[in-house]
């Protein structure tokens, strides 16, 4: 009994873990960079972050070196959720 509760336990937590999705590479999905693509297309100096589930990426636009910085916000399945300007 003991053995069976035991491999139960141990396949709740394999399972739990292949279930979570991870961004330790510190790359967003495809569809995300395809929607921050199409968004800003003259974007540079382009830094992702996954943050409280979301894809924070802060970039700059316009004339080098001296662009605008902005950061703009999507959920995991590409859908643009805000954009600060700095």
């Amino acid at each position: 009994m003991r053995r069976i509760i035991m491999m139960m336990a141990v396949a709740m937590v394999l399972s739990a873990a292949v279930a979570c999705e991870k961004y330790d590479d510190g790359i967003p999905p495809k569809v995300v960079r395809a929607e921050f693509a199409r968004m800003y297309p003259d974007a540079w100096d382009v830094e992702w972050e996954y943050q409280a589930g979301l894809w924070k990426v802060s970039f700059e636009t316009g004339n080098r070196p001296h662009g605008t910085d902005y950061e703009a916000w999507y959920d995991s399945e590409g859908n643009w959720v805000d954009t600060h300007v700095d």
